[in-house]
């Protein structure tokens, strides 16, 4: 029920504002505009294929299913050595990323290629790529791509040169050629298979007697390929091979394994090889906090199944900023990555921090850290190497996720062309509220925490009320003890509870300040005629959208009052839409953040704004917050934390580097 009553709390006041869409017996004249640029496509693999391959298309500029979906659409003619067919299939992909698109081709869909049988073949075609606005219904067409096709039913692999004669470590992948291979999933799989001698270090044959005979160990085949099906690597994992250091005199074949367990196997080539022990080459992090890595590289690392794992014995001491040192010894469990790097992260009452309070204590780690991989009660050390890294206090590292639906609701302004000017000015705003508060702002995925905040930035509410921005992250974070909230996506839990899903913050939605909205969005109550001052003139329903030749005159206004006058340059406005576009974007992010690190009303349970009605406070409710002060042209200041909020932050999440910039701070 609490949370319930949290979620409907905050709901409430949100939805009465923002609840703008409906429908309108007036609709508006239908104006098309460009969501979105040209689509290229680049390459297709494998150019062999079989039924059940994933065909995946390479190019540019494929957006993500928050801007609709996409097709592939293939046109031209198959051709056996008995019959010819015509066709013409389109198929929805699956979006990996802006360069990367791929969809299935099911035996279903090989026969419709192949005439309605499992015929083997040649495709000779064009491909476009189709991507369709769900909000729109536009239709965006990438050119024609050439391509010939191979369609075979089956496999049969070669292997043609291994690396070999060489040191490696335990799971160092082993690099190969050869051709024919199959790729994974439903098409079937390649594994190596292989068989000979191990003798641990200092010994000699008979291997029956002093070592250790190995026939035909499957291990998998990974990093093929896909174009050409022409190569890859294998590794002798720990898990098979243990984790003593000797050498191995043997030989290796590949194997192509269907779903119905029909194999086809390769000839075999002689392989050498002498194995070392696990080795750290350098601890790759220099700073740490609660939630992050420390970030190690080397070789020879046993991922954790299987009965193996790789652990890290440190031994070393922590040196507070205030306080005495401190001797630590621990047996840390790592993360591996690949069998090359490894990832220690720095968790509360586990590891490091049943030794150290990582909310509180801030200073130098020091010692030295021993590799360990164990398979059983076979273990393997290697060397030790020092390192020294700096605890810093808690830090809320923040990834904004620009989908592509924002570059789709950007061209509703006219403003696609200054995208990379807003985003700027969004991340200013967000870093001067949040001045002297440990926040880091980032837009490229994050590597190095394992606890950080995401929130998505889509141009349209898939809620369907038009809201400005919802944290949709389950009951109030008081203390922000979680650290690695999502503000987008959905969450069932919230659905549940009866309130919207999807979260995130949605920039159609500010059309709802115009008195002149598009379309069938609806003005709000906060409507005001500096919105349609601002925005008008690169509206394409009301004006011209800006062009490569007016950002070469951009330039944000020295001073914001002069964006509320009436008689400006084109060059002038422009200055003034992206600062508020800018700030609005980067102030309802702020705000959005504000309720996911437990704002407003600190250490309550379930209030969710400031109780009191003075200006310029972020944590303000909707209708408390008139448009001009979220675009920062007041001239009574900027928007900012009130002061037992930003007090609250900085018990917190405090940057000791920085100081409240501000010399006053309103009450709440």
């Amino acid at each position: 029920m609490k949370v319930e009553k949290m979620h409907k709390s905050r709901f409430v006041l949100i939805f009465a504002m923002f609840l703008f869409f409906a429908c309108d017996e007036d609709k508006k004249e239908k104006i098309t505009i460009e969501e979105w640029g040209q689509i290229t496509v680049e390459q297709v693999a494998p150019l062999v294929v079989l039924p059940s391959s994933t065909f995946t298309v390479y190019g540019n500029n494929f957006p993500d299913n928050s801007f609709g979906y996409l097709t592939v659409n293939i046109d031209g003619v198959f051709q056996s050595s008995e019959s010819s067919n015509q066709v013409k299939i389109s198929k929805i992909a699956r979006w990996h990323n802006n360069n990367k698109i791929s969809f299935v081709i099911t035996p279903d869909i090989y026969k419709e290629i192949a005439g309605g049988e499992l015929d083997e073949g040649l495709l000779s075609a064009t491909l476009k790529v189709v991507a369709y606005s769900s909000q729109s219904g536009e239709t965006y067409t990438s050119d024609q791509f050439s391509l010939n096709l191979e369609l075979k039913t089956s496999l049969k692999p070669q292997l043609e040169e291994v690396e070999s004669g060489t040191i490696i470590n335990f799971g160092q992948q082993v690099s190969f050629s050869g051709s024919n291979l199959l790729l994974g999933g439903n098409e079937g799989e390649t594994r190596a298979l292989i068989s000979g001698c191990f003798l641990p270090l200092g010994q000699s044959g008979p291997c029956s007697e002093n070592g250790s005979e190995y026939q035909e160990v499957e291990v998998p085949v990974s990093e093929i390929l896909d174009l050409d099906r022409s190569g890859g690597t294998f590794a002798f994992d720990a898990v098979n091979f243990g984790v003593e250091e000797g050498s191995f005199n043997g030989e290796i074949f590949l194997r192509n394994v269907y779903d119905d367990q029909v194999v086809l196997d390769s000839s075999s080539l002689p392989v050498v090889f002498d194995f070392v022990g696990p080795e750290i080459t350098r601890v790759v992090s220099s700073d740490v906090s609660l939630g992050s890595y420390l970030q190690i590289e080397g070789a020879g690392f046993a991922k954790n199944q299987g009965g193996c794992i790789t652990e890290l014995d440190f031994q070393g001491r922590f040196s507070p900023r205030d306080g005495d040192p401190e001797d630590i010894t621990s047996i840390l469990i790592p993360e591996v990555r690949g069998n090359s790097q490894l990832d220690y992260v720095l968790e509360e009452n586990q590891g490091i921090g049943r030794f150290i309070d990582l909310r509180k204590a801030t200073g130098t780690l020091s010692g030295y850290l021993t590799p360990i991989i164990c398979c059983e009660n076979d273990c393997q050390s290697g060397e030790s190497v020092e390192f020294t890294v700096e605890v810093g206090p808690v830090k809320q590292v923040v990834y904004l996720y620009f989908r592509d639906s924002y570059i789709s609701a950007l061209t509703l302004f006219g403003l696609q062309g200054a995208d990379s000017e807003i985003r700027k000015k969004s991340i200013q705003v967000i870093e001067e509220i949040y001045q002297g508060i440990n926040l880091e702002v980032r837009t490229e995925q994050v590597t190095d925490y394992a606890l950080f905040s995401t929130v998505e930035i889509h141009g349209f509410d898939p809620n369907g009320f038009n809201l400005l921005g919802y944290d949709n992250t389950t009951g109030k974070d008081v203390g922000n003890e979680r650290l690695h909230d999502y503000i987008g996506g959905v969450n069932s839990q919230t659905q549940q509870d009866g309130f919207p899903g999807y979260g995130g913050v949605f920039l159609e939605s500010y059309f709802g300040f115009s008195l002149h909205p598009p379309g069938n969005l609806k003005s709000i109550d906060l409507a005001d005629s500096l919105f349609d001052l601002t925005f008008d003139e690169f509206r394409p329903d009301t004006g011209s959208i800006i062009t490569a030749q007016d950002m070469q005159n951009f330039a944000l206004p020295q001073e914001p009052a002069v964006c509320t006058e009436n008689s400006l340059s084109r060059s002038s406005r422009l200055g003034c839409a992206v600062y508020v576009m800018g700030y609005n974007l980067g102030s309802t992010l702020a705000h959005e953040l504000g309720h996911s690190f437990g704002l407003a009303e600190p250490y309550t349970e379930d209030v969710y704004h400031n109780l009191g009605e003075e200006s310029l406070r972020l944590m303000d409710s909707g209708h408390q917050r008139p448009f001009l002060e979220r675009s920062g042209l007041s001239p009574d200041g900027f928007e900012n934390f009130c002061i037992s909020n930003y007090e609250y932050l900085r018990a917190i999440m405090p940057d000791p580097d920085t100081k409240d910039p501000l010399d006053e701070r309103p009450g709440c």
